[in-house]
């Protein structure tokens, strides 16, 4: 009783504190009487936390504009270069005549009009030095993706990493495992789904060349973008910055149905957006539960080196 004789003493005297017009800093987790009471006496309390973050609308546009001229950029240089001096002709060499064909192996004279013969195809191959090259330039829209949140998120507003969600888990260390495996499982699904349905051309494709993996120079490359770039760049973007500035306005789910969308967009194949958007609301649902972004990461992480090592292994994208 003297506990919460105290409480609600306490309490009164910060009301009658409030009405005199002080400023009074309001923190973000509220406590009923309840749950002082509790807190004095030692019992376990139970506080449901949303946190909240300092951005809004206008910074998500600002930071989504960012990353977008970042891949248009990058896009249009890639563009060029593959198709101008990143990329050669090679013809074929011309058919003899049939008549000469005739003579040369059955050694007889044609006796009338023979049809043409059709035109050798020519073919386009890109330079060695072209594979490298895009790879380095996919390294700025990565950039894009950490600095815009890193600027329009903590810095813009003087606070820490942890804003973005790099703070130890409280629990939930199990979640990468099931995100893992539920990513698995719904690309399996879905790809079982478009085959039956004769839509194999809308299963999702690697975004990385088959010739990534024919050479020792490209392989290290592609995988510093795969395994280390690609996980906390898109994770700090999508989960960290968008996600939680979306979550303020929209709510959880449609924050993480949002967010995942771009996500799956901004990997530029149609076959990805359904299965990377339910893939980016399993990562959205481990940042929720841990609390924490590594989690996300770390699933991330595990994802695409799974996919990294089968690629590796059967010598071209998965």
């Amino acid at each position: 009783m003297s506990g919460e004789i105290a409480v609600r003493t306490v309490t009164e005297q910060a009301a009658r504190f409030a009405c005199r017009r002080h400023p009074v800093l309001i923190m973000e987790a509220s406590y009923s009487r309840e749950g002082g009471v509790q807190e004095v006496v030692g019992q376990p309390e139970q506080i449901t936390e949303r946190p909240q973050v300092p951005w809004r609308l206008r910074d998500l546009g600002l930071a989504l504009g960012w990353v977008a001229a970042a891949a248009i950029f990058t896009s249009i240089i890639v563009a060029i270069v593959i198709i101008g001096p990143g990329s050669t002709t090679v013809r074929p060499a011309p058919q003899e005549p049939m008549a000469q064909e005739l003579r040369r192996v059955f050694g007889v004279e044609p006796t009338g009009p023979l049809p043409a013969l059709p035109l050798p195809e020519s073919k386009t191959e890109t330079r060695d030095w072209t594979i490298p090259l895009a790879l380095g330039l996919s390294l700025p829209v990565e950039v894009a993706f950490l600095g815009s949140a890193v600027w329009f998120g903590a810095r813009r507003y003087r606070r820490g990493w942890e804003v973005l969600g790099f703070r130890r888990p409280l629990r939930g260390w199990w979640t990468p495992v099931v995100v893992l495996l539920g990513a698995y499982f719904v690309l399996a699904v879905y790809v079982a789904i478009m085959e039956v349905s004769g839509l194999s051309d809308l299963t999702p494709q690697s975004t990385l060349p088959e010739d990534v993996f024919d050479s020792p120079f490209t392989l290290p490359l592609a995988g510093v973008l795969a395994l280390l770039a690609a996980p906390l760049a898109e994770e700090t973007f999508f989960r960290g910055f968008l996600f939680p500035g979306l979550r303020n306005r929209l709510g959880t789910l449609r924050a993480a149905l949002a967010s995942s969308l771009l996500f799956a967009a901004l990997h530029f194949n149609v076959g990805s957006i359904i299965p990377f958007t339910v893939i980016g609301m399993l990562l959205a649902w481990a940042y929720v539960v841990s609390g924490s972004l590594w989690m996300a990461i770390a699933a991330h992480f595990a994802f695409n080196a799974i996919s990294f090592v089968i690629s590796v292994a059967t010598g071209g994208g998965t």
